[in-house]
């Protein structure tokens, strides 16, 4: 995953340094919308674990749902204040009118991403409470590499886009690994994972 972010960032040193502090900026800023997204993939981990343990799957199953839908709507709700406020808040961050003019686009795309961000990590809680770290690696992998890397490399490399565009790569990155985590859970074969076979393997 470093890795991938070390080469999303050689991408973004090709539109400049003020590209690089905008990402910088940007995402310290939309790092407290990410908290409610983190703290119900903790509480969902948590819930679905102790169902699981207990035998309850569904219960389990319950929880996670409820879990995802409260995590989208506290984050769509956040990114949308981002989403609208981008400008006083990228001025009040930044003096430097070329790292703002790059911050609001960036600031958008991040916006935009935080109902797929809201999903994929309460997901990932949730099949971690189950047991499965993999799937959210793989997830993640998948959004990286299949994704925001080479995505972000055809827009700037190949046919000479915008940074706007390499800024939408993130999109996708977050779509998919919402996707990843999603199918494993509506499949629903971590939910049966109860009592002691939720230390073993699959």
């Amino acid at each position: 995953m470093s890795l991938a972010l070390l080469t999303y960032f050689r991408v973004l040193s090709t539109y400049g340094t003020a590209a690089i502090a905008a990402y910088a900026i940007g995402v310290r800023l939309l790092s407290f919308s990410w908290v409610p997204g983190l703290g119900f993939a903790a509480a969902a981990s948590t819930i679905v674990g102790q169902s699981l343990g207990a035998g309850d799957s569904e219960q389990a199953r319950l929880a996670g749902r409820r879990a995802v839908g409260q995590a989208v709507l506290v984050m769509c709700v956040l990114g949308s204040i981002f989403f609208f406020l981008r400008s006083p808040l990228a001025h009040a961050f930044t003096s430097d009118d070329r790292v703002a003019e790059n911050l609001m686009p960036f600031m958008m795309m991040l916006a935009i991403s935080q109902p797929f961000m809201g999903a994929h990590f309460t997901l990932g809680g949730v099949l971690r409470g189950a047991g499965d770290t993999l799937t959210p690696l793989f997830g993640a992998a998948v959004g990286n590499w299949g994704f925001r890397v080479p995505l972000a490399w055809l827009f700037s490399r190949t046919l000479g886009a915008g940074l706007i565009w390499v800024w939408a790569a993130l999109i996708a990155d977050h779509f998919a690994r919402m996707l990843v985590n999603g199918a494993v859970f509506v499949r629903g074969r971590w939910s049966l994972r109860t009592g002691a076979s939720i230390g073993g393997r699959r």
